[in-house]
């Protein structure tokens, strides 16, 4: 019996989150962990002025789609 194997990534940054999609695309048995303690969807800090000067909404900030990781079966720890 061959056990599924597990990719644990530390940090749900933009380079996390992209590893965790381009190891999805590439391997789709892998399980997929992300362990952070920042806030459940990643967002570009540094667009944070414009969303306060009304050029932005905060959405327009997310790199990926709300339901990014349940649609790549990646579990947030």
């Amino acid at each position: 019996m061959s056990k599924q194997p597990v990719l644990v990534i530390i940090g749900n940054g933009i380079t996390g989150i992209t590893a965790a999609r381009t190891v999805r695309k590439l391997v789709s048995e892998v399980q997929i962990q992300i362990i952070s303690d920042e806030s459940d969807y990643f967002f570009s800090r540094t667009a944070l002025m414009y969303i306060y000067m009304g050029h932005m909404r905060l959405r327009d900030t997310e790199p990926y789609e709300r339901n990014f990781y349940k649609k790549n079966r990646i579990d947030l720890l």
